[in-house]
Protein backbone atom coordinates (compact mmCIF):
# COMPACT_ATOMS: atom_id res chain seq x y z
CA UNK A 1 0.00 0.00 0.00
CA UNK A 2 1.41 3.36 -0.99
CA UNK A 3 0.95 6.68 0.79
CA UNK A 4 -1.02 7.97 -2.16
CA UNK A 5 -3.34 4.96 -2.20
CA UNK A 6 -3.98 5.27 1.54
CA UNK A 7 -4.74 9.00 1.27
CA UNK A 8 -7.12 8.37 -1.62
CA UNK A 9 -8.80 5.58 0.32
CA UNK A 10 -9.27 7.80 3.38
CA UNK A 11 -10.75 10.61 1.27
CA UNK A 12 -13.12 8.16 -0.41
CA UNK A 13 -14.21 6.53 2.85
CA UNK A 14 -14.91 9.83 4.60
CA UNK A 15 -16.78 11.24 1.60
CA UNK A 16 -18.84 8.05 1.41
CA UNK A 17 -19.67 8.18 5.13
CA UNK A 18 -20.70 11.84 4.96
CA UNK A 19 -22.20 11.87 1.47
CA UNK A 20 -20.28 15.04 0.63
CA UNK A 21 -17.10 15.97 -1.22
CA UNK A 22 -15.94 18.80 1.06
CA UNK A 23 -15.06 16.69 4.11
CA UNK A 24 -11.43 17.48 4.93
CA UNK A 25 -10.93 19.81 7.87
CA UNK A 26 -7.14 19.69 7.98
CA UNK A 27 -5.39 18.20 4.93
CA UNK A 28 -1.93 18.69 6.48
CA UNK A 29 -2.92 16.63 9.54
CA UNK A 30 -4.30 13.92 7.27
CA UNK A 31 -1.10 13.75 5.24
CA UNK A 32 0.98 13.76 8.42
CA UNK A 33 -1.08 10.87 9.85
CA UNK A 34 -0.42 8.80 6.74
CA UNK A 35 3.16 9.84 6.01
CA UNK A 36 4.26 9.19 9.61
CA UNK A 37 3.67 5.47 9.01
CA UNK A 38 6.40 5.52 6.36
CA UNK A 39 9.12 7.07 8.55
CA UNK A 40 12.59 5.60 8.73
CA UNK A 41 15.35 5.89 11.32
CA UNK A 42 18.89 4.81 10.58
CA UNK A 43 17.70 3.47 7.23
CA UNK A 44 15.08 1.17 8.83
CA UNK A 45 11.34 1.60 8.60
CA UNK A 46 9.72 2.36 11.95
CA UNK A 47 6.57 0.54 10.79
CA UNK A 48 7.92 -2.18 8.49
CA UNK A 49 4.82 -4.23 7.65
CA UNK A 50 1.56 -3.10 6.06
CA UNK A 51 -0.24 -4.10 9.25
CA UNK A 52 2.14 -1.97 11.34
CA UNK A 53 1.47 0.97 9.02
CA UNK A 54 -2.32 0.50 9.13
CA UNK A 55 -2.36 0.32 12.92
CA UNK A 56 -0.15 3.39 13.24
CA UNK A 57 -2.30 5.36 10.79
CA UNK A 58 -5.42 4.48 12.78
CA UNK A 59 -3.75 5.61 16.01
CA UNK A 60 -2.52 8.79 14.36
CA UNK A 61 -5.95 9.55 12.88
CA UNK A 62 -7.51 9.07 16.29
CA UNK A 63 -5.16 11.67 17.77
CA UNK A 64 -5.91 14.28 15.11
CA UNK A 65 -9.11 15.76 13.76
CA UNK A 66 -8.53 15.59 10.00
CA UNK A 67 -12.13 15.40 8.86
CA UNK A 68 -15.04 17.76 9.47
CA UNK A 69 -17.08 14.86 10.84
CA UNK A 70 -17.05 11.06 11.14
CA UNK A 71 -13.40 10.78 12.21
CA UNK A 72 -13.98 7.63 14.31
CA UNK A 73 -16.21 6.03 11.66
CA UNK A 74 -13.63 6.82 8.99
CA UNK A 75 -10.85 5.31 11.12
CA UNK A 76 -12.89 2.13 11.70
CA UNK A 77 -13.85 1.83 8.04
CA UNK A 78 -10.24 2.43 6.98
CA UNK A 79 -9.03 -0.31 9.32
CA UNK A 80 -11.57 -2.82 7.99
CA UNK A 81 -10.97 -1.85 4.34
CA UNK A 82 -7.18 -1.84 4.57
CA UNK A 83 -7.12 -5.23 6.30
CA UNK A 84 -9.49 -6.64 3.67
CA UNK A 85 -7.06 -5.38 1.00
CA UNK A 86 -4.44 -7.59 2.69
CA UNK A 87 -6.80 -10.60 2.80
CA UNK A 88 -7.52 -10.19 6.50
CA UNK A 89 -10.51 -9.42 8.70
CA UNK A 90 -11.11 -8.65 12.35
CA UNK A 91 -12.85 -11.08 14.63
CA UNK A 92 -14.70 -8.17 16.27
CA UNK A 93 -18.23 -6.90 15.85
CA UNK A 94 -18.74 -3.26 14.87
CA UNK A 95 -19.82 -2.22 18.37
CA UNK A 96 -16.66 -3.64 19.97
CA UNK A 97 -14.49 -2.05 17.27
CA UNK A 98 -16.21 1.30 17.86
CA UNK A 99 -15.53 0.97 21.60
CA UNK A 100 -11.87 0.25 20.90
CA UNK A 101 -11.53 3.26 18.57
CA UNK A 102 -13.26 5.50 21.15
CA UNK A 103 -10.83 4.27 23.82
CA UNK A 104 -7.95 5.10 21.49
CA UNK A 105 -9.37 8.59 20.80
CA UNK A 106 -9.89 9.22 24.53
CA UNK A 107 -6.34 8.08 25.33
CA UNK A 108 -7.61 5.19 27.46
CA UNK A 109 -5.81 2.82 25.10
CA UNK A 110 -2.22 3.25 23.93
CA UNK A 111 -1.10 2.60 20.38
CA UNK A 112 0.75 -0.48 21.65
CA UNK A 113 -2.38 -1.85 23.37
CA UNK A 114 -4.45 -1.06 20.27
CA UNK A 115 -1.92 -2.97 18.16
CA UNK A 116 -2.02 -5.96 20.52
CA UNK A 117 -5.83 -6.12 20.34
CA UNK A 118 -5.91 -5.81 16.55
CA UNK A 119 -3.16 -8.40 16.01
CA UNK A 120 -4.93 -10.79 18.37
CA UNK A 121 -8.22 -10.40 16.47
CA UNK A 122 -6.84 -10.77 12.92
CA UNK A 123 -8.15 -13.63 10.81
CA UNK A 124 -7.68 -14.62 7.18
CA UNK A 125 -10.63 -13.98 4.89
Amino acid sequence: MTKEYILSLLYDINQSVLGSEDTILNPNELESSVYSAFQTFGGKELFPSDIDKIIHICASLSASHCFKDANKRTTSAFLITALKYLGLKLDLDHIRLADIIISLVNHKLSEEDFEAIIINKLRKL
